[in-house]
Parts: structure tokens; C-alpha cells; sequence
């Protein structure tokens, strides 16, 4: 259940030790199933009854001794630092106060439509909600400034952590890898300089790597 009151926020996963860590992981599985069992018990029904008490985990199906997933899910995971950064004046409505749709990249490699969509994290940040424009996802966004042949297969793609929040479901770097007349260095090289240059002139920040 990818609900904000199924999120745990009390500790991170990574910087600690590894004491600390499995304390988080322990945690975070008893929130679940204290959500689960509200879900069972005291979640109100559209017929005004409560609780689905038909709900229930399958140890059998997922292989696992409590029920519960193999792995856990991390909403917004460490990201490259790109050859271009999408950032919320790219997307964001607000942000594009009086720009009808989103920023256009020539190096689009895929599209996306999400909210920006942001729960509540481990530094006491609160909920953000904020509409954004169906956007495309540069090419120069895949790939990161220091590694060669290596390209962002999902949510570590170079996006700010407000454009994570809709970015983080892309899904391009198969059809960019599928480009055989262009290398991923190559491209980058162009889409870094029309990029700067596109940003410089809206009188965006950036990245340094942009």
C-alpha cells in the first residue's frame, strides 16, 4: 500500500549503522501490519460497515515468514547528478505561472504525467502536493556526468527532490539504449549545451553539472 499513512518516516536506511538500520526495518514492518490490521478492523466501508476482514497476507505466495514483501519499497532512492537536471520550472504549474504545458527537451526519450507528489520524509518535511504538466524526460537526465555506458534506469535519474515526485515514474532508459546511432556521451554533450543555454535564458539555476 503506497498510502502516506503506510510511510516510515522515524529513521533513514542509509548514513546509520547497521544496527540502527535493522532497528528501522523492524519498525517500518510493524507499521505495516498495524496499517493492515486497521484495514481488517476499523476502516470504514462504502456499505458504512467497518473493516475488510477478508484482507490477509499470503506467506504462501511471497515467500516470506510474515507475509510482507521480500524487499522494501524506498520511495525516493539516492540520485546521479546528470548531464541535465529536471527541475519544477520545467514541469510544475505553478512554477510555469503563464507557460501553458510543460518544457519541451529535443532529446526526449520518454513521457510522463504524475503529480508532484511528495510524503513525508525523515527530516519532518510535511506532504507536498503540487500539479505538474504531462512532461518528456531528456535523455541528458539518464546519464551522469562521471560514469561512462551507464544510464539512470529509474527513480536515480538527475531530477531535484520536488521533481522526484513525479519523475521517479519514467520508464526510458530501454528505448534509449536501443539508440544505436548516437552515443549516450555524445548525446549528452548536445543536450548539455542546448540545455545551459534553454535554462540560462528562462534565468533558471541548475545544477553545476549543467
Amino acid at each position: 500500500m503506497n498510502w502516506p499513512q503506510n510511510d516510515y518516516w522515524l529513521g533513514p536506511l542509509v548514513g546509520v549503522s547497521e544496527e540502527e538500520r535493522q532497528r528501522h526495518e523492524r519498525g517500518a514492518r510493524q507499521l505495516s501490519l498495524a496499517f493492515l490490521y486497521w484495514m481488517q478492523t476499523e476502516a470504514p466501508r462504502l456499505d458504512g460497515g467497518i473493516g475488510y476482514r477478508g484482507l490477509r497476507l499470503r506467506r504462501d505466495v511471497v515467500g516470506t515468514h510474515d507475509g510482507l514483501a521480500k524487499h522494501i519499497y524506498v520511495r525516493e532512492s539516492r540520485r546521479i547528478h546528470g548531464e541535465f537536471t529536471v527541475l519544477e520550472q520545467h514541469i510544475g504549474v505553478e512554477a510555469r505561472a503563464g507557460i501553458e504545458g510543460a518544457e519541451p527537451f529535443f532529446d526526449s526519450v520518454g513521457i510522463g504525467s504524475y503529480r508532484l507528489d511528495l510524503h513525508p520524509t525523515t527530516g519532518q518535511r510535511t506532504y507536498v502536493d503540487i500539479g505538474s504538466w504531462p512532461f518528456q524526460i531528456p535523455l541528458g537526465a539518464l546519464i551522469p556526468i562521471r560514469v561512462e555506458n551507464l544510464l539512470a534506469a529509474g527513480k536515480n535519474l538527475s531530477v531535484t527532490h520536488i521533481t522526484n515526485g513525479c519523475c521517479r515514474m519514467h520508464r526510458s532508459s530501454g528505448t534509449s539504449a536501443r539508440r544505436p546511432a548516437r552515443s549516450p556521451r555524445t548525446a549528452c554533450a548536445s543536450a548539455r549545451r542546448r540545455g545551459r543555454s534553454a535554462t540560462r535564458r528562462a534565468g533558471w539555476r541548475t545544477s553545476s553539472g549543467c
